[in-house]
């Protein structure tokens, strides 16, 4: 990887930055280009996703109020992923897998792996509080899903199989203090081989080079 000033990071399409996303911004649809089905989630509640093909419309109760426990779940994100198929991005929780024609449940996606503390944190995420390492962004690409936290920790997962299977954790910058900066940038190219990002009131940002996962 490489750290770059700051002040010359160039401008990318669709990027994202931490101020349009702690606006609550919902995130956009996503449009399967075989069927022009769309899905979204449900601005109403955020537990639920809505599905569209043609004139039907189906609903998909993904999580339930009684089971939320602290309450610190939401969907975050939904979208395609393979042929009627979708996938529900969980805060705080397992990703869903769905039939979206059917509406039912297929499998689960969770976000650890099983060595040592089931539920130990990785990389940036360990010195950020809990509540500020969230979901920055998801993307089905060569048939994986990539999710990025506001960590800067990257989970691949073979949907096909309902498993994680690789964590990627990008190079940051060691301080003293025990909170540590969230993202407040990034940009990850559509082959997911590389990523450009920066943290928050940093004075740069860097370039990294990410591993090809088959």
């Amino acid at each position: 990887y490489t750290i770059l000033p700051i002040a010359e990071r160039p401008k990318f399409p669709n990027e994202w930055n931490r101020e349009e996303f702690i606006e609550d911004i919902k995130p956009a649809a996503d449009t399967d280009n075989t069927t022009n089905a769309i899905v979204y989630v449900d601005t109403t509640d955020s537990f639920s996703v809505i599905y569209k093909h043609g004139k039907s419309k189906k609903k998909i109760e993904v999580l339930r109020l009684y089971n939320l426990g602290n309450g610190q779940e939401h969907v975050e994100d939904v979208l395609f992923a393979g042929p009627n198929r979708i996938v529900a991005i969980i805060h705080q929780g397992d990703h869903r897998v769905y039939n979206c024609e059917t509406g039912d449940l297929m499998g689960t996606l969770e976000n650890y792996y099983r060595f040592g503390d089931p539920f130990m944190s990785v990389g940036h995420e360990v010195d950020l509080c809990h509540a500020d390492s969230y979901i920055a962004a998801s993307k089905f690409i060569n048939n994986k899903l990539y999710t990025l936290t506001s960590g800067g920790v990257i989970r691949v997962y073979n949907v096909d199989m309902f498993r994680l299977e690789a964590i990627i954790i990008l190079p940051f910058e060691e301080k003293k203090e025990y909170w540590a900066a969230p993202l407040d940038f990034f940009y990850l190219t559509d082959d997911a081989l590389r990523i450009y990002y920066s943290f928050e009131d940093g004075s740069f940002y860097y370039v990294c080079d990410l591993p090809l996962i088959e």
